[in-house]
């Protein structure tokens, strides 16, 4: 399965989500978005991933996982490393 970039957010992350969102669209990559106000157990999830610690967003790509806002990872990603459309 191919790579996809996941961007965890909050209604509430209105910055730095969002600042995300636009970099992985203007460098062409592939993302999904999750809302973790509408999906608590992908946030259960991801609380224990990171032993409770973390900030938004929260990303993740094939096994990597990293937290806050990482542009250097984002531009990393090629957008032919992923087949799926770009969506919000």
């Amino acid at each position: 399965m191919d790579p996809i970039l996941t961007i965890y957010g909050r209604k509430d992350c209105r910055l730095r989500c969002p600042a995300v969102v636009r970099r992985a669209i203007r460098k062409g990559v592939p993302y999904k978005y999750v809302d973790l106000d509408e999906h608590p157990e992908d946030a259960e999830q991801l609380r224990k991933r990171l032993n409770g610690e973390a900030e938004l967003p929260i990303c993740t790509y094939g096994d990597d996982l990293w937290t806050g806002v990482r542009f250097d990872k984002i531009d990393a990603i090629s957008p032919a490393d992923s087949r799926l459309k770009t969506a919000s």
